[in-house]
């Protein structure tokens, strides 16, 4: 199925011919991405998208992340805590409400 997240990660690392055991995300080599060069480019998207790189940063997709679990109605705490590794309920401070999109 094409909604699969198992079958859709079985593609991606096909496609990509990731070695065994690669991270998600990683370099050509199979290196795992650094949290510099993910900061560079998301830099480098939101330019291309034309936002203000000063109002993102990678911390923004654990924003992201929480506010759309926690939007998702029934969804339970400790499932959002998992997504985002949290061991406690920090995951709150991370939610924004009303969602809202950036114009």
């Amino acid at each position: 199925r094409a909604s699969c997240p198992v079958v859709a990660l079985q593609a991606f690392f096909k496609v990509c011919k990731a070695p065994p055991g690669s991270s998600l995300f990683h370099f050509k080599t199979g290196r795992p991405l650094t949290s510099r060069a993910m900061k560079a480019i998301l830099q480098a998207l939101l330019l291309r998208g034309g936002y203000d790189t000063s109002k993102y940063n990678t911390h923004s997709l654990r924003i992201g992340t929480a506010t759309a679990a926690a939007a998702q109605s029934g969804l339970p705490s400790s499932t959002i805590q998992r997504l985002g590794r949290w061991s406690s309920t920090a995951y709150t401070t991370y939610t924004r409400h009303p969602l809202t999109l950036p114009s």
